[in-house]
């Protein structure tokens, strides 16, 4: 409905004679209930050819618009040979040709396509003028009757994106729970009052049976709080409800949010994927997975769901889980990051390089098989002020080497803990 309205509003000022009549300030009183129109000038001349005179309006006081090729209502036959209604004009529009010739239309600075051409500038000051006092004017712009909130929700405005936890709290992720909050709360912290900080927080926390509850704030100080009181409970089987902490999250978060979730078991709630996949597909977020452990691994360490693990080897399981978490990832440009329990405060690590940029661009991002030794060019130049390499090795810690177009290398990372 926004663009309906500004559609109207700004054709006002390149297809009516108001700028030749008040030159490039907005009508204030158009589209507003209470206000009574200036009057129109329906049956009388409004026009006379261009060739006589290149500002062609016969009007001082009323308010005209011209007639297009095309329309349903018809350009009037002159009223002399001379003067009669105004014609849109341009090449696009045929009535140009008929008495009077030419039109009024600003649309461009053009002058084949916008008879008076010369006006463009002044037409396009009065219509960007209009449409930030459709937003913002005192008493009568949108923000007045919606409020602020609801203003910055409507427009995506604010610092621009979410910072979203999702974080499971089932019994097995005690340790991890403690490593997550000390990471948690430093970036929180450590962002507090930099470009890098969002325009919200949310924290979305699951288990078994229970989802939720998801928090909002704009609070460094609440989120904070909300870290710090985290605690585990139930859980206790595998898997816990994954998809449901994220679906909260995502109904919450703004757009292109980055969304972090940490878990050790695998979703048990799979009919939620499409729910989940189509609200991130629509909100633009990247999700990054932190996993420190899969439903088989936990139950041959609390000795539970016995039938589970005969039907399942260890290898599949951990394919099993992790393709609906790498699908998710992958199609939303996120990553899954894989280690261990006692190595989660170094897997937390990845979140402070992830948030280190408020507006990544992604240069490449493929997989590779192992030991192929790949040359992947990389084209950057001056505007690049930061360049982030981000390698997941699943079996074996591959070497990378940065080389200049000289061929001299610059940079050499070896990778020992296969992350």
């Amino acid at each position: 409905m926004i663009g309906i309205y500004l559609h109207i509003l700004q054709d006002f000022y390149s297809n009516t004679n108001w700028v030749e009549l008040e030159g490039g300030v907005p009508y204030e009183d158009l589209g507003l209930e209470d206000r009574a129109l200036r009057p129109v000038g329906t049956t009388v001349p409004t026009c006379q050819d261009c060739s006589i005179n290149s500002n062609n309006i016969l009007l001082q006081m009323l308010l005209t618009s011209g007639y297009k090729s095309g329309q349903t209502e018809v350009k009037p036959a002159a009223y002399t040979l001379t003067t009669g209604k105004c014609s849109h004009g341009g090449l696009t529009d045929d009535s140009r040709l008929a008495v009077p010739t030419g039109g009024i239309n600003k649309e461009t600075s053009v002058p084949s396509l916008s008879p008076h051409y010369y006006l463009h500038e002044q037409a396009a000051q009065a219509a960007i003028q209009a449409t930030t006092n459709f937003f913002i004017a005192p008493g009568y712009g949108l923000l007045s009757p919606i409020g602020t909130e609801s203003f910055r929700e409507v427009l995506n405005l604010g610092s621009g994106n979410s910072m979203v936890f999702v974080i499971d709290v089932s019994g097995s992720m005690g340790n991890d729970v403690e490593a997550v909050r000390q990471e948690t709360v430093q970036i929180v912290q450590s962002t507090t009052g930099t470009a890098n900080a969002p325009y919200n927080y949310i924290l979305s926390t699951f288990s078994d049976p229970e989802i939720g509850p998801v928090l909002t704030t704009r609070d460094p100080a609440e989120m904070i709080s909300w870290l710090n009181a985290l605690t585990v409970h139930g859980g206790g089987d595998c898997p816990e409800y994954c998809f449901g902490g994220i679906e909260l999250a995502l109904l919450k978060c703004l757009p292109e949010s980055k969304v972090f979730i940490f878990t050790d078991a695998d979703p048990k709630d799979p009919e939620k994927y499409s729910s989940v996949a189509a609200l991130m597909h629509a909100k633009q977020a990247v999700l990054n997975f932190l996993l420190t452990g899969a439903c088989n691994s936990r139950s041959l360490q609390y000795g539970q769901e016995e039938g589970y693990i005969k039907a399942t080897s260890h290898g599949a399981n951990k394919r099993s889980h992790r393709n609906w978490y790498e699908q998710l990832a992958q199609q939303s440009g996120g990553s899954v990051y894989e280690g261990d329990k006692e190595n989660i405060a170094n897997l937390t690590g990845v979140i402070s390089v992830a948030l280190s940029n408020s507006a990544p661009v992604t240069l490449y991002k493929a997989t590779l098989p192992a030991g192929s030794g790949r040359v992947v060019p990389l084209e950057v130049d001056s505007a690049l002020l930061e360049l982030v390499i981000s390698v997941v090795a699943t079996n074996t810690a591959p070497d990378v080497v940065i080389e200049n177009p000289d061929g001299k290398i610059s940079f050499l990372l070896s990778i020992h803990d296969g992350f």
